[in-house]
């Protein structure tokens, strides 16, 4: 049974559980810098990817570098059995190299974190390890293997008067991926979910083995093994769309929003989205049978967040400009889709969460979920300037249940149970 989770009060946690200074650790932390697969990236980046664990408490985790920058802002550790986040790693980071980063975890967020709180708080600086992660995401660039990304991350800025909220969902799979294979294992994490995989979850490509989701999506597809000298990446709608039509009354509402400005085909595979009310899979408008995709314009963080609130499955493509290995923009475009978890917003500051297999085409994949902020409408500073949603699928089987069991998740302010919205 799926279960999901709304907080529609301000977020605050349990004070027995903090007490500001707290201490990052190899058992509760890790901290990776990046390496990039592919054509795009490769070598070292200044691109830091921390992950915190339940086990460290819930709350609000900020911390400062060596130098006092805020790289850590405001990570709502307890969200998720491992959350990761992405920050800025000083110039001449390598693996094994040792970083200080002053912590502190925080009932209610913060407005603002510096040394001088810091100081007032009783933090001190804790140590951890450089480790080397190689990212392997991907996407519908144009090179023959997985894509990447060094430009620097983004901040983000806080209202102390702003809200904080949360809409999110539990117990989605993360189902691990080949390469380029994002689309594909987007859209099989959230049929899973959805109760709709008739088949199995295990790893495949290409339709074997023939009793994989994944697998079978690829086909539906049209992922292709050689078209790009090597596995390329796809646009999901298409093949989600045949998928859902196969099975036996799905009953399925399918809602997408696309950027329209896509030069490579936008999300469907089999023509055209600008403008067009509804999507038939290979056909671009309403005509034929069977279900089809209703659009809701360009994509905008309040449909996500609305879609999420309402029992829907919601998968995005996240746009972001490629990189050579110095860090500079090749002027190619680089892709990665993932299945959105969460989303909310953090004094005023929007954010996101989603699961993703970011070693793909590697035994195992990760099992992590990544919490990114919202800029505007779409933009996501996190993945470099220039980084966008620029498209959103969201589905959800009809009937849907009557009443959403809204609970603590370690949290004092639990809202009340509401119904469920009617599609």
């Amino acid at each position: 049974m799926r279960l999901w989770i709304v907080f529609a009060a301000t977020l605050t946690f349990g004070p027995a559980l903090f007490g500001g200074a707290i201490t990052l650790t190899s058992s509760n932390s890790t901290l990776d810098q990046l390496d990039w697969a592919g054509s795009f990236g490769s070598g070292d980046s200044l691109n830091g990817e921390l992950a915190v664990s339940s086990s460290l408490g819930s709350g609000y985790l900020n911390a400062l570098d060596g130098s006092g920058n805020w790289i850590v802002q405001n990570l709502p550790v307890g969200l998720a059995g491992m959350l990761t986040d992405r920050l800025n790693l000083p110039g001449g980071t390598t693996s094994g190299s040792n970083l200080s980063l002053t912590a502190d975890l925080s009932a209610t967020p913060l407005a603002a974190f510096n040394a001088s709180i810091a100081s007032g708080n009783s933090d001190t600086p804790s140590t951890l390890t450089v480790a080397e992660m190689t990212q392997r995401i991907g996407g519908t660039g144009t090179g023959d293997n997985e894509d990447g990304v060094s430009l620097p991350a983004g901040t983000a800025s806080f209202n102390a008067g702003g809200s904080t909220s949360l809409t999110y969902q539990t117990n989605h799979p993360n189902i691990e991926a080949g390469i380029n294979q994002c689309a594909p294992a987007a859209v099989a994490n959230s049929l899973t979910w959805l109760g709709l995989n008739d088949v199995g979850t295990e790893p495949g490509s290409f339709g074997n083995p023939p009793d994989s989701l994944v697998a079978q999506l690829d086909d539906l597809m049209g992922r292709d093994a050689t078209a790009c000298n090597g596995p390329c990446g796809v646009w999901p709608l298409d093949g989600k769309l045949q998928y859902l039509n196969g099975l036996d009354n799905p009953n399925v509402i399918v809602n997408f929003q696309d950027a329209a400005d896509n030069p490579d085909g936008d999300a469907g595979n089999g023509g055209d989205l600008v403008g067009v009310g509804g999507y038939q899979a290979g056909d671009g408008n309403q005509s034929g049978s069977g279900i089809a995709a209703m659009s809701h314009g360009t994509p905008t963080f309040d449909f996500i967040q609305s879609e999420l609130a309402a029992g829907e499955d919601v998968e995005v493509d996240i746009r972001f400009p490629c990189t050579d290995s110095n860090g500079n923009p090749t002027g190619e475009t680089c892709r990665h889709y993932v299945e959105i978890t969460g989303a909310g917003t953090i004094l005023g500051q929007q954010w996101i969460s989603s699961v993703s297999d970011q070693e793909q085409g590697q035994a195992g994949g990760t099992d992590t979920t990544q919490f990114d902020w919202v800029s505007g409408a779409s933009a996501l500073p996190g993945w470099g300037d220039g980084a966008e949603i620029d498209q959103v699928i969201s589905e959800s089987v009809t009937p849907e249940p009557g009443t959403m069991m809204l609970i603590g998740l370690g949290l004092i302010c639990v809202a009340g149970a509401r119904r469920f919205r009617k599609r």
